[in-house]
């Protein structure tokens, strides 16, 4: 009997959706021998700086401004699909992501679970376009279910819940199956180890109380500053602190334990959470759909230590709501909840008869069963193998030479307004020596201006630019998304070629002093020039590719 190929796709954008699929895969290899799975991490396919950017970004903006994320996270959920800013970001990644297609082709799997929307958008535009009929189904990895999660011509859907699976349906109206089976963990959380044996493997005493502390978390401090704070509380246990890969907390918290001998326990990356987690009264963590999803399986009361907006929100709320749970916003509460369920063991065991009630341990069995199911009496035929759209066949497609005759314009406007500015500015750069109003230092500047200071020269010349360069489109009255994406495009390359040449040409700097110990207004370097050098080149030239695509339909 030919075995059934299924492909995992994840992305390693946060830890939860890779390990989603990871426990598939698993999970599979266990119970499944007639399955050959694969799981493939689709930024393993994309440029380094797309992966940076992609998977960096999000850490960055929550770790600076977690406000701003909820933000972000709530206004791109509200967003339609079909909205030009959304048919850009999946044309981007498309762009980007062209080997991925390769490389499902040559595995040929009869179905796809995606645990991310990244990958499922990829193949919902090829089967839109007819070249494969493979049936691709999503798992959400969070009690939640972002816009960008609802993505038509799906085989199905698996939710964390019913309530986020009915959010499928009044999106999706018409997708024919999803299903509340849970969030796939991996195998070991379904049957959990014996905890006095599993506490005398590991070191702990089995008859006094373990608490698990996962991470530190925003809003939360250090992870030694939080161990410290609840380890001066009057009450006999034993903390476990798991530090994963931060080796700089791991030292932190191993310089405490003299303190506190045979109370504290430090622990860096390891493949015994199951164990970790048998032994433990319950867990101090953040509220990721994966790891409170282990939490449920194995009845793991949990303190949710703040909760970032967004997802982990809705996560929390979904978690206080079952009763699994209880929220702490900082140290301060944090202490106090530790106190109240030491001191409250009826409270403890309720949480953790509501935690097994919700828990899903079997999720990842059930998805594969599924997709297992769907294919035996439905398919008398092979899907259609993933046909590849076909590589252009040179340099330039058409129009190439008007977009080449665009960006040396773009490079002569450049090199003029440098005159220009030069003759303003002249050695002060950075309207260091204009009249006008500046504003040096503040954390959206780090992360929207690349930490320059913010000027009334600049914040009147930038905007006015913007409208210059899209002058010819108000003349010719004609709007499309290539065309705005151009415009954007050439925006972005004056900008860099405009400083560029600035330096070049100032008497005061030259190519020599091209370099961040004289120009201290960019401070984020990355090899001879400027991060923004980078970023901006890379949006710029991936937007212009964008407008030289011939015309297609209109594709939500």
């Amino acid at each position: 009997m030919t075995k059934k190929k299924i492909l995992l796709l994840s992305v390693s954008a946060g830890a939860g959706h890779m390990r989603a699929a990871e426990a598939l895969h698993r999970t599979a290899q266990l119970h499944f021998p007639d399955v050959e799975t694969l799981h493939l991490d689709a930024m393993d396919y994309v440029t380094p700086t797309f992966r940076k950017v992609y998977t960096d970004w999000y850490i960055k903006l929550v770790n600076i401004s977690p406000t701003t994320w909820g933000l972000l996270y709530r206004i791109s959920s509200d967003t339609d699909p079909g909205a030009f800013t959304q048919q850009l970001r999946r044309a981007s990644e498309r762009l980007n992501t062209r080997p991925l297609l390769q490389a499902i082709t040559d595995f040929g799997p009869d179905a796809v679970i995606c645990t991310h929307f990244l990958p499922a958008e990829l193949l919902m535009h090829e089967i839109n376009r007819g070249r494969t009929d493979l049936p691709v189904w999503v798992q959400v990895t969070d009690f939640d279910l972002h816009r960008m999660w609802v993505i038509p011509h799906m085989r199905g859907y698996f939710t964390g819940n019913a309530e986020i699976a009915q959010r499928v349906r009044t999106f999706l109206p018409e997708q024919p199956s999803v299903n509340p089976t849970g969030i796939p963990i991996m195998p070991a959380f379904a049957q959990k180890p014996d905890a006095g044996a599993a506490a005398q493997d590991l070191g702990f005493d089995p008859a006094r109380p373990v608490i698990v502390l996962m991470g530190g978390g925003a809003g939360l401090g250090q992870l030694d500053e939080v161990a410290s704070a609840l380890l001066r509380i009057k009450a006999d246990f034993q903390l476990v602190v798991m530090a994963g890969r931060n080796e700089s907390a791991l030292k932190a918290l191993q310089a405490l334990v003299a303190h506190y001998p045979q109370r504290l326990f430090p622990i860096g990356f390891t493949d015994r959470v199951d164990q970790i987690m048998a032994c433990a009264s319950f867990v101090i963590t953040k509220p990721g759909g994966l790891t409170t999803s282990e939490c449920l399986a194995m009845g793991l009361p949990m303190i949710l230590n703040s909760p970032i907006p967004g997802q982990e929100d809705h996560n929390a709320d979904y978690l206080l709501e079952q009763g699994a749970a209880v929220k702490a916003i900082d140290t301060t509460a944090l202490v106090w909840r530790v106190e109240q369920l030491l001191s409250q063991p009826q409270q403890l065991q309720t949480m953790r008869d509501n935690a097994l009630r919700i828990g899903r341990p079997h999720a990842a069995q059930s998805v594969l069963r599924t997709v297992l199911a769907d294919l035996a009496p439905t398919r008398s035929e092979e899907p259609q193998a993933l046909v590849l759209p076909p590589a252009p066949s040179t340099p330039f497609p058409p129009g190439g030479w008007r977009a080449l005759l665009t960006l040396g314009w773009v490079l002569l406007l450049a090199f003029f307004f440098a005159q220009v500015e030069i003759q303003i500015e002249g050695a002060a750069g950075w309207a260091a020596a204009l009249p006008t109003w500046r504003i040096a230092h503040s954390p959206w500047l780090d992360l929207f201006w690349g930490g320059r200071p913010m000027t009334g020269y600049h914040a009147w010349l930038f905007p006015c630019m913007a409208l210059l360069f899209h002058f010819p489109l108000v003349f010719a009255g004609r709007f499309s998304w290539r065309a705005e994406a151009r415009v954007i495009a050439c925006i972005m390359l004056f900008w860099v070629a405009e400083d560029f040449i600035w330096f070049i040409c100032n008497p005061a700097f030259g190519l020599a002093r091209f370099s961040s110990a004289f120009i201290p207004w960019h401070i984020h370097w990355l090899g001879p020039a400027p991060v923004d050098y980078w970023t901006s080149s890379i949006i710029a030239v991936t937007l212009f590719a964008l407008s030289c695509c011939g015309h297609k339909t209109h594709e939500k």
